[in-house]
């Protein structure tokens, strides 16, 4: 069952990772800025 958790966490800090690198392709703000506010484009 943990496992489990634990695949499940890796995936959703891989997607999160991807959806920040298609962000930054999409709209250059500082990082920092993406990473607090993810909805800024």
């Amino acid at each position: 069952m943990d496992e489990m958790l634990i695949e499940l966490a890796k995936y959703r800090v891989a997607k999160a990772l991807e959806d920040l690198e298609a962000a930054k392709l999409m709209c250059p703000v500082p990082q920092s800025v993406i990473l607090l506010n993810l909805s800024f484009c």
